[in-house]
């Protein structure tokens, strides 16, 4: 993990985000917003069309093949964990849970979507200083205001425990 760049896995898992929200089989997976929220971050991360870049034919078809020589199902996996979350967390705040904590959320916007939606919980993000910033700076060039209910906590568990944060 590099001090001043984004996590790999929270680009990778943005770019599957944008890769699966192209493929028709699969794009209803992706909560709406999600691609678009993802490819900007790849886009100001490495100044690539990543939309255009990963709807491309071949290599849409490279990636595939690439998955399947390495881990079948991996992009899907990817998104319905995602999903089975959401809904998780959705069911246990409409049973009147009070305080979500998303631990690794590199781009994901679950604890931000879901902070204005139910504003009488709180929410906290853990997540690694430099994908936390990178985020935060994305969220800002929108012109989006952080809710009141939402914390950003910044914490390099390679060096930091999670207890860390909470003494």
């Amino acid at each position: 993990m590099r001090e001043d760049r984004p996590s790999s896995t929270a680009t990778l898992i943005a770019a599957a985000t944008v890769f699966l929200a192209r493929d028709a089989r699969v794009s209803d997976l992706v909560p709406a917003g999600a691609a678009e929220w993802c490819a900007r971050c790849l886009e100001a991360l490495s100044g690539l069309k990543t939309v255009e870049t990963l709807s491309h034919p071949a290599l849409r078809w490279a990636a595939r093949l690439s998955e399947r020589a390495t881990v079948p199902g991996l992009l899907l996996h990817f998104m319905l964990r995602k999903r089975w979350i959401e809904e998780a967390v959705r069911s246990a705040l409409a049973e009147g849970c009070e305080q979500v904590v998303v631990v690794g959320a590199g781009f994901d916007t679950l604890a931000l979507r879901l902070s204005r939606e139910f504003p009488r919980a709180s929410f906290i993000e853990v997540d690694h200083p430099a994908t936390q910033a990178w985020k935060r700076t994305q969220i800002a060039n929108l012109g989006w205001r952080t809710p009141r209910n939402l914390i950003y906590a910044p914490c390099d568990f390679e060096v930091q425990d999670l207890q860390d944060l909470v003494n």
